[in-house]
């Protein structure tokens, strides 16, 4: 927990810039971006309940998947932001 915790939240962070680039409201950034992490969060409540690999190994495969996604992520975000953009299009 303490290499996916955080691995999870600069996940989340990483994809409400991505969010932020297509709304117009930062409410709708905000709530979008809860619907993205749903996923993950699914993924380690079921891996705490149904055991079928050991927990090391899920979290060593669940924290490098999630390295190479932040990493992406990070590329894509950098892509994405237009910082004038946001300032000049929300209300």
């Amino acid at each position: 927990m303490g290499v996916v915790t955080p691995l999870v939240c600069v996940f989340r962070v990483e994809a409400n810039v991505i969010i932020s680039t297509r709304v117009n409201d930062i409410r709708a950034a905000q709530q979008l971006g809860a619907f993205v992490i749903l996923p993950i969060i699914l993924v380690m409540i079921l891996a705490s309940r149904v055991q079928t690999f050991p927990l090391v190994t899920l979290a060593l495969i669940l924290s490098g998947g999630l390295a190479l996604a932040d990493v992406a992520m990070f590329y894509l975000s950098k892509a994405r932001f237009q910082r004038e953009e946001i300032l000049t299009k929300w209300k």
